[in-house]
């Protein structure tokens, strides 16, 4: 008898005793003004801008990148290894590709003396976090067209089967001055029909001189000259090239 009561005694307590918490939020993903980054490592108030936050670039010149873009940073506090991934939509933007993971226990040189949050260690750290430590994601505008862009960054984290996807809005936009602004509107104009044409890999604007042309570059396997025969030699009023495509890196 004292045996069955001493067992249905710590089945109760076993049931009384509370469990492990399992927190909602042990992963944190949330946008930081690049301004205010130093701030951040340094000022643990800061806190991230969290879901439905739009993230924002400074204005981006004619054939240039953005000088500065928001950054996404992910960190992890549970207990668990998280794979994280992002996806980029939007014409011009995309990731940076000098991301970098932070590890906890950076060198103390915050000008308050507090404890400064994790230091950049070494790049393209943003696919698996171990407990305790974040990533940072920068986010690269180089424009593909005149006036504002607007495009969105889904991450992706998962911890275990788990996963949770936190989405935000892309914003930048591109100075263009009034003619390059004008040329570029017609050749939006007529994109779509240009790009049917076979082997129109793209179709750009061509600034040479006081002069402004559009472009339509000729993938590696199409015939430039069957090109400069299906289509106009002018758009509205712009004279148009036919070249060879030569795929580009903006900005550098």
């Amino acid at each position: 008898m004292t045996i069955i009561f001493t067992m249905m005694l710590a089945a109760v307590l076993l049931m009384l005793l509370p469990a492990a918490p399992v927190r909602a939020e042990t992963i944190q993903v949330g946008i930081l003004k690049a301004s205010d980054y130093d701030k951040w490592r340094c000022d643990p108030s800061i806190t991230l801008t969290s879901d439905s936050a739009v993230a924002r670039c400074a204005s981006a010149k004619f054939q240039g990148c953005s000088p500065s873009c928001d950054a996404i940073v992910v960190t992890n506090n549970s207990n668990a290894p998280v794979e994280v991934g992002l996806e980029f939509s939007g014409a011009g933007f995309s990731a940076e590709q000098n991301d970098g993971m932070f590890l906890f226990g950076s060198p103390n040189n915050c000008p308050n003396g507090s404890e400064k949050r994790p230091s950049l260690l070494f790049p393209d750290s943003c696919g698996k976090l171990a407990p305790g430590q974040s990533c940072k994601q920068n986010i690269e505008f180089c424009p593909e067209q005149s006036g504002s862009s607007r495009g969105q960054v889904k991450v992706i984290t998962r911890e275990g089967t788990k996963p949770r996807t936190t989405t935000f809005d892309l914003v930048g936009d591109a100075l263009y001055s009034p003619e390059l602004r004008a040329a570029d509107e017609a050749r939006r104009r007529h994109l779509d029909e240009l790009k049917m044409i076979p082997h129109v890999a793209d179709v750009v604007i061509d600034p040479k001189d006081h002069d402004i042309f559009i472009d339509v570059e000729v993938d590696e396997d199409g015939s430039l000259d069957k090109v400069r025969r299906a289509i106009s030699p002018k758009i509205e009023g712009y004279e148009v090239e036919v070249t060879r495509y030569i795929e580009r890196s903006v900005g550098l």
